[in-house]
């Protein structure tokens, strides 16, 4: 299981937290692939709780944070999405502890 919050709110350019994103799937994916994709008697799989504030217009657009985990051909079935969370700008801690 992986908690993932991510904000764009608070940030010069709100693109930014796309970019990191990107970073840390492909990285996911450099680092579990012998795990999920290489045949053997014992398999893995992770899920990924993606947590979005509610207010953040900007990843709530076209749903751009999910898009950008299943570019990397991160199954559907992986990503479940929260997006009930009502925090001042920027306050990701907030969204790990609702998380939790």
């Amino acid at each position: 299981m992986i908690i993932l919050p991510i904000t764009s709110r608070g940030l010069r350019n709100p693109n930014d937290c796309l970019v990191n994103l990107h970073d840390f799937c492909q990285t996911l994916k450099d680092t579990t692939w012998r795990d999920i994709e290489v045949p053997s008697d014992q398999k893995y799989c992770f899920v990924i709780y993606l947590a979005v504030d509610a207010e953040d217009t900007f990843l709530q657009q076209e749903n751009k944070a999910h898009q950008v985990i299943l570019d990397f051909g991160i199954l559907p079935s992986q990503i479940q999405e929260i997006v009930n969370f009502d925090h001042p700008k920027g306050h990701v801690c907030a969204l790990w502890h609702d998380c939790a």
